[in-house]
């Protein structure tokens, strides 16, 4: 029998399941594949279904890697010099059964010293002399629904692509409702954390209905402009300030947001083939909320693995960029949705449909949650009511199914992720009832 070329099995696997090839990935399989630690698994057909694979390395080296990019930061516990470190697992999902049984039978025969997790992935092996306790690999990463709009987009105008990003043609937009400290905090930090280089060309703050006018009275280095829409919601008063902006890119961000020495600068590159990208949103706080706000990626958009890279499914308007005319061209935001929440989403899917869309995680917001368990479920039911309109507006997403999955377990995070949900569905309710009254 002819030996099957262990990487090129891997990676005809990954492609097959959508799965991402990061270049710490390609670089781990080469060494583990020089070793022969891979072990693929085949069925009866002898077609490819799943594989393992690991490296051994002593404990000083495995010290020294276990925070760079070649192996991602694992808990473990080993006695012995040497640790048996198993990094990946995948399994094609149409075998996904028949691959976990054969693994799972592999494993026990092994002695491998390792307690590892990743992501979502959690494995239990055993240490010498120790029995497998438990060993759950799952089999596929969850896959998001590609959007189809039940109405054709006509586009409002043709899209020129701006090949260069430069802070001088970037117009911050900042809506606002209630939150004038907020904005004298963001403002403060742009001239504290940049350099002059990287100021905007502007800075557009949207003051939406607040009970209190805000006022902008300080002098900044860069222009500040307060323009106020009587419209509902954080969409319409972001379409006002987008209509004023003379950048030929529009930063979102939020007014309880604190610029980094990136927001701008991070953005910036040559070469641009993207209509829009969405940034980092580092939340800040050690309490339980922050904690599970950071822990879930809440502000981070979900990803869609193709054999072409990672790509974000929507953006998240805490901190994205956008090409004005892409923005025109897809009619902005829609209106419809007066709640936080949705409206991002629904730009983002529309933006998808003109032009690549991609992560940007150079350019970095600090967002801190305050308002309490409270503002955490009014969150949540905003949200929900956004996925209600989306449901109207697009077909294939089903937002009343949503399940909340808890990346990392603890009585506290699986309370707040049941409390998410029902906050959610407690949404989506309301504005099902609310369309049809």
């Amino acid at each position: 029998m002819i030996e099957k070329n262990p990487i090129a099995e891997v990676l005809t696997l990954r492609c097959l399941g959508n799965l991402e090839t990061p270049s710490w990935h390609l670089n781990s399989l080469m060494i583990a594949s020089e070793n022969r630690n891979v072990k693929l698994f085949h069925s009866a057909e002898e077609q490819l279904i799943g594989y393992i694979a690991w490296i051994s390395v002593t404990k000083e080296t495995f010290r020294t890697m276990s925070h760079t990019p070649y192996l991602p930061p694992y808990a473990y516990e080993f006695n012995e010099g040497r640790l048996t470190v198993v990094f990946d697992v995948a399994f094609h999902p149409l075998f996904s059964k028949e691959a976990k049984n054969s693994l799972v039978q592999y494993v026990k025969k092994k002695r491998f010293i390792a307690i590892l997790k990743r992501d979502r992935l959690h494995t239990w092996v055993r240490a010498k002399g120790r029995h497998v306790k438990k060993v759950f690999f799952p089999t596929e990463r969850p896959r998001l629904p590609m959007p189809r709009l039940k109405q054709p987009l006509l586009l409002a105008n043709e899209i020129t692509v701006e090949k260069v990003i430069s802070p001088n043609n970037i117009s911050i937009v900042v809506p606002v409702k209630n939150n004038q400290r907020g904005i004298d905090r963001f403002l403060n930090t742009i001239v504290e954390n940049m350099n002059a280089e990287a100021y905007p060309h502007e800075v557009i703050i949207v003051d939406n209905n607040s009970e209190q006018k805000i006022s902008v009275t300080k002098t900044y280095p860069f222009p500040v402009t307060v323009l106020e829409c009587k419209e509902l919601g954080p969409g319409a008063a972001r379409n006002v300030g987008v209509a004023a902006a003379k950048g030929q890119w529009i930063l979102f961000t939020d007014s309880d947001c604190v610029a980094t020495s990136t927001l701008v600068s991070g953005y910036t590159k040559t070469d641009n083939e993207c209509v829009a990208y969405a940034g980092m949103i580092d939340i800040k706080g050690e309490d339980d909320l922050n904690t599970y706000y950071r822990e879930q990626e809440t502000l981070i958009p979900a990803k869609i693995y193709t054999p072409d890279g990672i790509f974000p499914w929507t953006i998240v308007t805490a901190n994205c960029l956008i090409l004005k005319s892409a923005f025109t061209a897809v009619h902005g935001f829609n209106q419809e949705f007066i709640y936080a929440g949705g409206e991002d989403t629904d730009l983002g899917f529309k933006l998808r449909f003109v032009g690549k869309v991609h992560y940007n995680f150079n350019s970095v917001a600090i967002h801190e949650f305050n308002d309490g368990f409270s503002g955490f479920v009014t969150r949540f039911m905003r949200y929900g009511r956004g996925g209600y309109l989306l449901d109207q507006y697009y077909s294939g997403l089903h937002f009343d199914r949503s399940k909340v999955v808890v990346s990392k377990r603890s009585k506290t995070n699986i309370f707040l992720a049941d409390a998410q949900q029902k906050a959610w569905h407690l949404g989506y309710q309301a504005q099902g009832h609310k369309d049809f009254a």
